[in-house]
């Protein structure tokens, strides 16, 4: 059973599976505990299209019919590295909104070619900070750089970044990283 809206994917045993995706952008406050759920958007085939539809597609499909309702309210877009592109962040911007974007060290590339020409050239900012945890005191680093170029050319978005890394003091154990962060 399917729909003319369902995606496809092709099984290895010659079977086609069908199934819905969609986008569900939500708004959430730090130290709240309630959760605002905004209108979906659908990933589905679109018309005109060889290739099926994706997330990034229908971000961009939100972004053109919700961003100017929410953008009066300061909001900044949060997203996994699949959204961390020029495009993609340019629309945000153009939305007179803002992003924090998870980027992966391989993508994109020149972006990190100019962040690893930073922190050699010693041009990367660091800060450390101490808390205590009522067991054991945990170690926050975080590296940063303002003002990198997202991609080549000359339409190029500057962005910042920055890694974060922690640690329990006793025993060096690592915290999972929040890293390869773009702030636009």
């Amino acid at each position: 059973m399917h729909c003319h809206n369902c995606l496809t994917r092709q099984l290895t045993n010659g079977h086609t599976l069908y199934y819905h995706a969609a986008i569900t952008p939500v708004i959430v406050c730090p130290g709240q505990s309630q959760v605002i759920a905004l209108p979906p958007e659908d990933i589905m085939p679109q018309d005109g299209h060889a290739k099926q539809d994706c997330e990034r597609a229908a971000g961009k499909r939100w972004l053109a019919t919700h961003a100017a309702r929410v953008a009066p309210h300061g909001v900044t877009f949060l997203g996994d590295d699949l959204y961390s592109n020029q495009p993609l962040c340019a629309l945000v911007l153009h939305h007179r909104c803002n992003c924090i974007l998870t980027c992966k060290p391989d993508s994109p590339p020149t972006f990190y070619e100019r962040v690893a020409f930073w922190q050699a050239t010693g041009g990367m900012a660091e800060r450390e900070g101490r808390r205590w945890h009522s067991r054991f005191t945990e170690v926050t680093l975080v590296r940063y750089i303002n003002d990198v170029l997202l991609r080549g050319g000359d339409d190029a978005l500057s962005v910042h970044w920055y890694d974060i890394t922690v640690v329990n003091a006793t025993t060096g154990a690592k915290v999972p990283p929040i890293a390869g962060v773009k702030i636009l």
